[in-house]
């Protein structure tokens, strides 16, 4: 990715989270962000670990036949 696409997909999450703040939490706004950044991450690390998870289970799998 260039750098232009990062820094465009960064505006874009920035507006999306300041969205679900002002829709649903109603925090203030820095703080609000803030949450939505950290359950999101929360989110992706939680999902790469399910799915190494399920590669080592899926690889003994393989081995057992």
């Amino acid at each position: 990715m260039s750098i232009l696409q990062i820094t465009s997909l960064l505006i874009v999450l920035a507006g999306a989270f300041g969205a679900i703040n002002y829709l649903f939490l109603r925090l203030p706004s820095a703080i609000g962000i803030l949450v939505v950044a950290l359950v999101t991450s929360f989110a992706v690390i939680a999902t790469d670990a399910l799915r190494c998870l399920s590669k080592e289970l899926s690889a003994d799998f393989m081995r057992r036949l």
